[in-house]
């Protein structure tokens, strides 16, 4: 991976990452709709959609730790430290995602924790994500993401996804990572 093709967007002021990927996409589509034949899921943000358990040790999405890992030294300037949760989303029409951010157990708001989310089915009208400014949460920046997008950005940041109202469902893989220090290009 080189900076080629990645955008680093400011809003409020915080960092977003924008790149795509180039991954089958059909294939990934089938294994996320094989995981959901196989469970029925867990409930975290989801309201009404299917998310997946953690996928971090499934083989067929370990690229998203390498993707991460290559992201993290060549864009972000600094290692790995860990990829905590990898997982899918499904995402059909009248549901949505609450908003949330992902900070866990032991959070410190040092900027090493990160989350992201690749697109692996999406339409425009399949629902946009949604960025909370945490100092004014009625300040609310939306984007619509292109299928093969993956945004990255920092745990503790306030997002949602506005309702699917359209009879396609909204696919995403969502993961959070630690790295070792604050990326060298974040911006607070």
């Amino acid at each position: 991976m080189t900076d080629q093709g990645v955008q680093h967007l400011n809003l409020f002021p915080i960092s977003l990452y924008k790149f795509s990927l180039n991954e089958d996409l059909n294939k990934l589509k089938n294994d996320i709709y094989s995981l959901q034949e196989k469970s029925s899921g867990r409930k975290i943000s989801n309201v009404g959609g299917w998310q997946s358990d953690d996928l971090t040790n499934d083989k067929n999405f370990t690229f998203i730790s390498d993707i991460i890992n290559t992201f993290c030294q060549q864009i972000m300037n600094t290692k790995l430290i860990e990829v905590k949760e990898i997982w899918a989303n499904i995402n059909p029409i009248n549901t949505y995602n609450d908003i949330h951010n992902h900070i866990g157990p032991g959070y410190t708001s040092n900027s090493r924790e990160w989350s992201g989310i690749y697109y692996i089915q999406y339409k425009k009208g399949n629902g946009e994500i949604q960025f909370r400014d945490y100092n004014d949460l009625n300040n609310v920046a939306m984007y619509t993401p292109l299928e093969q997008d993956v945004l990255i950005f920092p745990a503790n940041i306030i997002h949602g996804v506005k309702i699917n109202k359209l009879n396609s469902d909204r696919i995403s893989i969502a993961f959070n990572f630690i790295t070792e220090e604050v990326p060298k290009v974040h911006v607070i």
